[in-house]
């Protein structure tokens, strides 16, 4: 998950945590982000049969105090800032061929059907970059416009970084993404599933954000996920929701137990946002649209959301739903470099089965309550004042063209 876009949904969030606390039945509840949970269950792994919290307490001070040195900011950025490049070039070129298909050009309400969960600067953002471009029918062009126009490189109020938000741009503009993989990209685009890009048979959805509210046995989770890529077939539930998540290079690999936990809370959070929330999926064209020939892509019913999704489960509900981890939501990694998917099955993750289930919700629940027993010193790790560095913000406010460190505009991209 882009921790950038969880830290500009942080307000969002906290105006739900009343409302959390409130029908919680006093047990103790945490919030926690898929990304934040990767960090969380090694240490409970280690820690959770340690009787000494003194300990406990010291060892998770080092962690705190410990911090990357320049060569593993730099590392770390460039993995961070290549994987980020990549994905939105296969988002790009997903929206030119759904859209293709119903025979008209790209628009911004193609951006809002795409990335339902963005608010209107976003939208109105990637609507300048693409009336920059030379030709509107080409999602490399618009890719290119989007990465070196529009992204704000200053650091937030009171953050400091081992890597300053030059060096920042540079890699972003010059050392992650190289030509190469844009060919190796354009080469492999053959390879992507076709089916999901019928307008009329499949809403995709990009970088879907969904909070959900679960209720386990002796505590409460709220789980924060941002999903990259959601497909509902117009025939579900009797075909499958698919998931997918994108990986490249080492991370395109059959996932660790705790890569299994953050799968299984991806998919929990779409079945109680999207499959069995409130949302109504818009199919059909109105009249309008067909007379003037502006078929438009499927989407989520505006009305029922804003810039995110919250829903709410408890554990009796998930353990009824079995033979819905098994057969109407699908789990897959792809590497957008080659097109390769690899599907995990619930039978992989041990949770075809209510027993498999009870067992992930027993764990989570403990896990749950292990972070709340030392949350003062395991949130710091979260969100420290000096972090290695921090990746761009797009858009900023009344950009024309260019990215900016600070309020200096370097000249952009020109075709």
């Amino acid at each position: 998950m882009n921790d950038n876009f969880e830290y500009k949904q942080e307000e969002l969030i906290n105006r739900q945590e009343d409302t959390f606390r409130d029908i919680s039945n006093r047990k103790s509840g945490n919030r926690l982000s898929v990304s934040q949970m990767e960090r969380v269950i090694p240490l409970f792994n280690k820690y959770f049969d340690v009787d000494d919290e003194i300990e406990v307490a010291k060892e998770l001070k080092k962690q705190e105090d410990r911090e990357l040195d320049t060569q593993e900011a730099k590392i770390s950025a460039k993995a961070s800032i290549y994987g980020t490049q990549i994905h939105q070039l296969q988002y790009f070129q997903q929206l030119f061929s759904r859209v293709h298909n119903l025979c008209r050009d790209v628009d911004i309400e193609d951006f809002k059907a795409t990335f339902p969960f963005r608010d209107k600067s976003y939208y109105k953002a990637l609507e300048t970059i693409h009336n920059m471009t030379a030709d509107k029918k080409d999602p490399i062009q618009l890719w290119e416009s989007w990465r070196l126009n529009g992204h704000d490189f200053s650091l937030p109020e009171g953050v400091q970084t081992i890597l300053s938000p030059n060096e920042i741009k540079e890699i972003w503009e010059v050392d992650a993404v190289k030509k190469k993989d844009v060919d190796e990209f354009s080469k492999n685009v053959k390879n992507m599933e076709k089916g999901k890009l019928d307008p009329h048979r499949n809403l995709l959805m990009n970088e879907v954000m969904l909070i959900t509210n679960m209720y386990l046995g002796d505590s409460n989770l709220q789980t924060t996920t941002m999903v990259d890529e959601v497909v509902v077939p117009i025939d579900f539930p009797d075909k499958p929701i698919v998931v997918r998540d994108y990986k490249t290079g080492r991370q395109f690999a059959k996932p660790s137990m705790t890569e299994n936990i953050q799968i299984f809370l991806m998919m929990n959070s779409v079945l109680t946002n999207i499959a069995y929330g409130s949302h109504e999926m818009e199919w059909g064209q109105r009249d309008w649209e067909m007379v003037r020939n502006r078929l438009r892509l499927p989407s989520l019913n505006s009305k029922n959301y804003k810039n995110t999704s919250f829903g709410s489960v408890y554990d009796s509900d998930i353990l009824m739903w079995s033979d819905m981890f098994d057969s109407r939501i699908r789990f897959e990694y792809v590497n957008p470099l080659t097109q390769e998917s690899l599907e995990i099955t619930a039978k992989d993750m041990g949770i075809d089965t209510k027993e498999g289930l009870e067992n992930v919700l027993i764990y989570l629940d403990e896990v749950n309550k292990f972070y709340g027993k030392y949350k003062k010193l395991i949130k710091p790790l979260f969100k420290k004042k000096y972090v290695p560095y921090v990746l761009p913000k797009f858009d900023y406010d009344g950009f024309k063209r260019g990215n900016r460190v600070k309020e200096q505009l370097q000249q952009g991209f020109v075709w």
